[in-house]
C-alpha cells in the first residue's frame, strides 16, 4: 500500500528569511532597517556608497503570474494584461537587468524530502533563473540611476486601476531595497519599500547605523 504523497507548505516569508539565513547572513556587516532610523552607533550610512537592488520575494514561481495584475485592472482579460505587460517591458528591461529581480522558492525534486531552493530571475525575464550570489557580486547600480528607475517603474504601474478608481502607481509592498557597499564587500543594507516617497526620503538623509545587526536562523516545521 502506497503512502499518502506529503505535501509541504511555504509562504513569501518563507523564501525571505531564507535568503535572509543563507545569503545576508555571509556579510560579516549586515543592517536591516524597518523605516524606523535609530542612531546606533557611529557609523555614518550614505547612500552614495552603496549599489542599489530592487528585489521582491514571491512563494512560488507560479506567483510571478500575479505581476501582471500590477499593470491592468485585475479583472481585464489575460491577453490584455499581456500585451500591456510586454510594452512595460520593452520599455524598462534594459535598465532593470542590473536593479530589478525576483526570488522564490521551489522544492528541490532530487533530494525530495521538503528541502525549499532559491531561485531568483530578472523582473522581466522569470523564465532564466540567474544566481543569487551573481546578483549580489555583481548587478546593482548608482543611487541616480536606481531612482530613475524605480521612479519609471511605478509611473508604468499608474496604468493600474482598482475597481473604485484609485491608482496604485506609488506602491512598493513586499519589495526590499538592497545596498552593497562598494568599498566594503562585508556590508549589506536591507530595507523595505511601500511607496516611492520612502526611496527619495530615505537617500537624502545621513543616518547612524549599527553595522553588526545579529541574524538568528528561525524554526521551520
Amino acid at each position: 500500500m502506497n503512502s499518502p504523497k506529503k505535501e509541504f507548505l511555504w509562504w513569501e516569508k518563507t523564501v525571505e528569511y531564507g535568503f535572509v539565513i543563507k545569503h545576508v547572513s555571509k556579510f560579516s556587516k549586515a543592517v536591516q532597517l524597518d523605516g524606523n532610523y535609530e542612531k546606533a552607533s557611529d557609523t555614518i550610512f550614505k547612500m552614495s556608497g552603496y549599489k542599489w537592488l530592487l528585489i521582491e520575494f514571491k512563494k512560488d514561481q507560479d506567483s510571478i503570474k500575479n505581476e501582471l495584475d500590477k499593470f491592468v485592472e485585475k479583472d481585464a482579460a489575460k491577453d490584455i494584461k499581456e500585451n500591456v505587460f510586454e510594452k512595460i517591458k520593452l520599455e524598462l528591461q534594459d535598465e532593470s537587468k542590473n536593479i530589478h529581480f525576483i526570488i522564490y522558492g521551489e522544492l528541490d525534486k532530487k533530494l525530495n524530502d521538503g528541502t525549499l531552493t532559491l531561485v531568483a530571475c530578472q523582473y522581466f525575464n522569470s523564465k532564466e533563473p540567474i544566481g543569487i550570489e551573481e546578483i549580489l557580486s555583481e548587478k546593482g547600480m548608482d543611487e541616480a540611476s536606481f531612482a530613475t528607475y524605480v521612479k519609471k517603474f511605478i509611473e508604468a504601474k499608474d496604468l493600474h486601476k482598482n475597481k473604485d478608481g484609485n491608482t496604485d502607481k506609488n506602491t512598493l509592498f513586499n519589495y526590499r531595497l538592497i545596498g552593497i557597499n562598494k568599498d566594503d564587500k562585508e556590508e549589506i543594507v536591507i530595507r523595505p519599500l511601500v511607496e516611492l516617497d520612502d526611496f527619495f526620503d530615505f537617500s537624502q538623509e545621513l543616518e547612524m547605523l549599527d553595522p553588526q545587526e545579529d541574524f538568528s536562523e528561525p524554526s521551520f516545521p
